[in-house]
Formats: C-alpha cells, sequence, structure tokens
C-alpha cells in the first residue's frame, strides 16, 4: 500500500470519528462595525470550550470588533458554548454552502445584470 494511500485512508477514518463525535469543524469570523473580516479562526479538531469560549469572547472584547459571524460550527457552540450562542453579537451563516461572499449592493447589481426588465422596464 502505497503511503499517499495510507495517508487518505486514516483521514477518511478521522473524519468520520469526528462526524460520530458531532464537530464537523468550527469557522469564525470576527467582523468591525462596517462588516468587514477582521480575522477569520478555524478549527478542525475540537477545542476544548473552554479554549474556545475564551478565545471567541477575546475577539468580541477588541475595540474594532462588532460581531462574530459563524459560518460553519453553529450546533457546536450551541452545544458547548450556550452563553455566547445566546449573545446577540455572535451570528450564523444560514447555509454554509450558498452563503455569500459579496456584499447587498453587489448582489443586486448582478440581480440587475440579469434582469434588465425588471429595473429599467421594457425599452420598446
Amino acid at each position: 500500500m502505497k503511503q499517499d494511500d495510507l495517508k487518505k485512508m486514516i483521514m477518511e477514518e478521522l473524519g468520520k470519528i469526528r462526524e460520530a463525535r458531532g464537530f464537523a469543524g468550527l469557522d469564525v469570523s470576527a467582523l468591525d462595525d462596517g462588516g468587514n473580516e477582521v480575522v477569520r479562526m478555524t478549527w478542525a479538531r475540537e477545542p476544548s470550550a473552554e479554549v474556545a469560549e475564551r478565545t471567541l469572547r477575546a475577539q468580541l472584547d477588541l475595540p474594532t470588533v462588532k460581531q462574530l459571524f459563524a459560518h460553519e460550527g453553529e450546533e457546536w457552540i450551541e452545544a458547548n458554548l450556550p452563553a455566547l450562542a445566546r449573545d446577540e453579537r455572535v451570528d450564523y451563516a444560514e447555509d454554509p454552502e450558498e452563503e455569500s461572499r459579496f456584499t447587498p449592493e453587489q448582489e443586486e447589481q448582478d440581480a440587475r445584470l440579469e434582469n434588465p426588465d425588471l429595473y429599467y422596464g421594457d425599452e420598446d
């Protein structure tokens, strides 16, 4: 067996173990008051709840950070960090697969380009 095949098998098994334990990853952005990402924190392995909470709260204590946005890990945060899960400054991606990387203005511009008749009327 090749080393790459063995590595792939081990990673697949580790992934199954993580899924069985209910941890599929934790990916959180700290955002400023303009909604711009200040820092992004990603945990591939399950952190201790205490360490994760201290890390995320430290970000919220920074004067430049106004909000945390969880791209992945909402279930884990709710299960392990209930006080943080209820914090109004923590928001969650509705569906990480469909998460938009564009501002509302950019999305509106795309909609206008795709359907100009809806915005400008018929030019007949």
